[in-house]
């Protein structure tokens, strides 16, 4: 279970940023730090968002690891992975163009291989007609 306070804690300690920093985004004393936010395992929103931008973090996006909101659907994510598999039907479509083109220019060259080897060989045949 996400322990938010301990998680904000860490994470500004990281930063090298003192409890005097935190303490200006409660506007509160010291030891509310302490009490409002690293021993809390959990937090009011507007606090939240102010420890966000003061830990250059999104600190909401840590409850995504909760058991229970990690279950959930997404409608962003959902939507994200309807383009995902979209993209992979395309790719797997010119992927079969691709390898038709491919079998196309090895026919061809085939051919161009035969032709020219025919031309070669009735060039030669002229030749020797000539020479008789």
């Amino acid at each position: 279970m996400l322990h938010i306070g301990q998680t904000i804690k860490k994470i500004a300690q990281s930063r090298k940023l003192r409890v005097k920093d935190l303490q200006a985004v409660i506007n509160r004393e010291r030891k509310a730090v302490y009490r409002t936010i690293y021993n809390v395992d959990s937090i009011e929103s507007d606090v939240l968002i102010n420890l966000s931008q003061l830990l250059h973090t999104n600190l909401f996006s840590l409850f995504r690891q909760h058991p229970v909101i990690r279950n959930l659907p997404d409608p962003d994510i959902d939507e994200l992975r309807e383009i995902v598999k979209q993209q992979q039907r395309e790719l797997e479509e010119k992927d079969a163009l691709l390898m038709e083109k491919i079998r196309r220019i090895e026919e061809l060259e085939e051919m161009k291989k035969f032709y020219q080897e025919k031309l070669a060989d009735k060039q030669t045949r002229s030749k020797g007609k000539k020479k008789q």
